[in-house]
């Protein structure tokens, strides 16, 4: 309710007016492909923002669920918290890993380009019989 009366009534001017600011509720609305995009158009345009308040309701409904059972059990708390730790990791070296492998296969790239360039220069330098080494400047 405080979501929907900030974004919709009291910011909703400043929200449109600016299209690089987005809000849940507008990038919900642009993903079409999302399940969640497709449940906000089930009854038309103009009751997008209730489906979308129900469905955030709902979400927030399922997401506490397991809290409960987690604060009395230690055990499963001590699990879900290594999980988040564990995927949190997973996460970050797979991006790190896919972000440095491109900027490395980059490097290489130029590397691969500028020795080409040399060989090339190494090359037709045998043929005319020049030596490829520049000496310093006299």
């Amino acid at each position: 309710l405080i979501y929907y009366v900030i974004v919709q009534i009291v910011r909703r001017k400043k929200f449109k007016a600016d299209p690089e600011r987005l809000t849940s509720f507008i990038w919900m609305q642009r993903d079409g492909k999302s399940l969640i995009g497709r449940w906000m158009k089930v009854f038309g345009r103009k009751y997008e923002i209730f489906m979308f308040g129900i469905l955030q309701l709902i979400f927030t409904f399922v997401v506490m669920l397991p809290i409960q059972l987690l604060h009395h059990s230690y055990v499963l708390h001590t699990g879900f918290v290594l999980s988040i730790l564990l995927l949190s990791a997973w996460n970050g070296s797979s991006f790190y890993f896919e972000v440095f492998s491109k900027r490395y296969q980059a490097q290489l790239k130029e590397y691969e380009q500028e020795w080409q360039v040399v060989s090339e220069a190494l090359k037709t330098s045998k043929r005319s019989g020049e030596s490829p080494y520049v000496g310093p400047p006299k």
